[in-house]
């Protein structure tokens, strides 16, 4: 019930065997730090109903490696208690000859229901944001002609984790000021997480991602569970300011982890994309000029921006000096 690929075997920082550690025989300089130095850890395993491969789970926490080790093997241990219990309840019904028959209730059938609705792919992740309160801004405040107005700000600070929520936005990045260049903005992302990608089309409509780990070129997907994607509608007045449409603040809508995979964040040097399976959440090219976006299952999100191919108009990145 758990996969191989991380759940059993946690990245260990470096010069730590994991073998030993596990086993809790650890060398003498490293006996201090595994029980005190703390880092980043990552479980992924997978819930099973019967034959069929469940939904992917992930847990993201900061531990020592002792710590760490401990939550891996509750969570093995728990896991297996569970698939056990499966097993003999399975047997329990066989044994009865199919002469045990239970009552249906509202309550069994309407779990009944949703684990069908899981089965069948159907995941509602979306949430429709209300304003909060205005986070710490830059001392000049928000951009002139930037991606994002206050109205966005409010709402998508209370869709971050706790921890982000109190801390100061940081524009790293504008294709406004340091040109429309992949480069420049992986350049400005190094190092910086979490983060917030911002983007408006030519159309008005305002879409990204806040993910969190630094962006970087690599051949694979990276990223946690906590990312999300985001749209928003312009609601139009009518009046138009040369090629870009004054609008007012319309709903923000954000799509959350749908458990699917775990296609967060995509780097490469020709390429910037979220979310994966059917198509890509948002995916834009090496000048900042053209984006894709459609039914993504990272996320369960739609199409975020006006269309599925669709001309960028600014390209903002924020990121968060976190407490």
């Amino acid at each position: 019930m758990i996969l191989p690929r991380r759940a059993l075997s946690l990245d260990l920082p470096r010069g730590v065997d994991p073998v030993s550690s596990a086993a809790g025989v650890l060398s003498p300089e490293a006996e201090a730090a595994a029980s005190t130095d703390l880092h980043q850890w990552e479980l992924v395993w997978a819930d099973h109903h019967g034959s069929g491969s469940g939904r992917l789970r992930r847990l993201a926490f900061s531990a020592c490696i002792r710590g760490a080790t401990y939550v891996r093997d509750m969570l093995a241990a728990a896991l297996a208690a569970s698939e056990e219990a499966d097993e003999d309840e399975e047997g329990e019904d066989e044994g009865s000859g199919g002469q045990h028959h239970c009552a249906s209730s509202p309550v069994s059938d309407a779990a009944e229901q949703d684990e069908d609705d899981e089965d069948s792919g159907e995941v509602d992740t979306h949430v429709d944001l209300q304003p909060g309160p205005l986070p710490t801004l830059p001392p000049s405040g928000l951009p002139p002609g930037g991606v994002l107005t206050e109205h966005h700000v409010r709402c998508l600070t209370t869709a971050f984790p706790g921890r982000t929520r109190l801390a100061r936005w940081d524009l790293v990045y504008s294709s406004r000021v340091d040109g429309c260049s992949l480069r420049s903005l992986m350049r400005a992302a190094a190092h910086r997480s979490p983060s917030l990608l911002a983007i408006k089309d030519t159309h008005g409509h305002v879409c990204g991602a806040f993910v969190c780990e630094p962006w970087k070129v690599a051949p694979r997907y990276y990223g946690t569970g906590e990312s999300f994607v985001f749209t928003s509608s312009p609601l139009a007045t009518g009046v138009e300011t040369g090629t870009e449409p004054e609008s007012a603040p319309g709903l923000v809508r954000i799509y959350k982890w749908s458990g699917r995979n775990a296609y967060f964040q995509l780097g490469h040097a020709d390429a910037l994309a979220v979310g994966g399976g059917k198509a890509y959440a948002l995916k834009v090219d090496d000048d900042l000029a053209k984006g894709l976006s459609g039914d993504c299952d990272t996320f369960a999100s739609p199409c975020l921006a006006s269309a599925p191919e669709f001309e960028i108009l600014h390209v903002d990145l924020w990121a968060f000096d976190t407490l």
